[in-house]
């Protein structure tokens, strides 16, 4: 039989475990919010980094259901702010024509936006439509331009097109000595494809990129 003392002490004991249970209940029971919705509550507030990102979000399907629709419309958000990524993704969406009819002149518009502001990433990219000719006249000189702006701000991809241009003298001299030192740069950094094409100045035979 419990004393007057010890009762109380058993009550008190018996409130403090209904607390902390009450206290575990509502922290579990607390729907966490997604990333997505963290998103959308920092865009409401006008950050155009989580403009950019939510264009990130659907353009990925990370999280959400893939809708370059929907990421084409978080992009000119953070694009009309300034966002140069949201730029160069925009360009990407026309140069692909994913959520949008496939327009080169409008990717290549919104690549010369994102170079401009500094982006190695779009400049490498404007090098690519020049080689290839999409939208525009087929321009070495034009791709080798945007290759070099696009190497000296670090792009890896663009010192490996460049290693491509004077491997195969698109528009340069042919210079096997100046195409292994951009393949061996852009290796160096990692870059795949660079490697590959290291391992090709061996192979003559080899076919020649498009």
């Amino acid at each position: 039989m419990l004393t007057g003392v010890a009762m109380r002490r058993w009550l008190l004991a018996c409130v403090g475990a209904v607390l902390v249970l009450a206290s575990a209940s509502s922290v579990f029971g607390q729907q966490t919010e997604t990333e997505r919705e963290r998103l959308e509550r920092l865009a409401a507030g006008g950050d155009f980094g989580a403009m950019h990102n939510l264009g990130l979000l659907y353009e990925n399907g990370r999280g959400v259901r893939q809708d370059y629709e929907q990421a084409r419309r978080w992009y000119e958000k953070a694009a009309a702010a300034g966002v140069t990524l949201a730029m160069s993704r925009l360009g990407y969406l026309y140069d692909r024509g994913f959520g949008v009819r496939q327009d080169f002149e409008e990717a290549r518009r919104w690549y010369e936006k994102a170079a401009a502001a500094g982006d190695a990433w779009a400049m490498n990219e404007l090098g690519v439509i020049y080689y290839s000719g999409r939208g525009v006249r087929r321009d070495y000189a034009g791709a080798r331009s945007w290759y070099e702006k696009a190497a000296a701000a670090g792009d890896t991809m663009a010192m490996t097109n460049l290693g491509i241009l004077y491997h195969y003298g698109r528009g340069v001299r042919q210079d096997y000595q100046q195409a292994r030192y951009w393949y061996e740069r852009a290796a160096a950094a990692g870059n795949d494809h660079a490697r590959r094409f290291l391992a090709l100045l061996d192979e003559p035979h080899r076919s020649e990129p498009k």
